[in-house]
């Protein structure tokens, strides 16, 4: 496990979701791209990007300069751990409205579909310290 957020940590999430056993064909197979702004890490503000292919989460990596989010999506670090680990869920904090998109609702709502897949869980849970 590494420190969120980290080099080491996009790598083991990449590596995670690479292995994941597969859960079965996804209900839609939707794309989409979600700019998480996460504060509060030990980095201070980090733009990460999460990646949806085929209804699945297929990578997660740091924003760079020449990305454009067409949706983004405030979290504190602490927010972002506590859905990783399993001990809150992203479709709860988004119906509570607690995860506040600005851009397309639909985007948000397949990387919340993404997250709740019980291989996803799987991989994200063991990335976190």
């Amino acid at each position: 496990m590494s420190e969120l957020l980290s080099d080491e940590w996009f790598a083991a999430v990449d590596a995670a979701l690479a292995s994941a056993a597969d859960d079965g064909p996804a209900a839609e197979p939707v794309a989409a791209e979600v700019e998480l702004v996460v504060s509060g890490a030990a980095a201070g503000t980090v733009a990460t990007r999460w990646v949806v292919e085929d209804g699945r989460l297929a990578s997660v990596r740091p924003a760079g300069d020449g990305d454009e989010a067409t949706t983004t999506v405030p979290i504190t670090a602490e927010d972002l751990r506590a859905v990783l680990v399993g001990e809150d869920d992203a479709a709860i904090r988004y119906m509570r409205g607690d995860l506040k998109p600005e851009g397309r609702t639909a985007d948000v709502l397949a990387l919340v579909s993404a997250l709740a897949r019980p291989a996803c869980r799987a991989a994200l849970a063991g990335t976190v310290d």
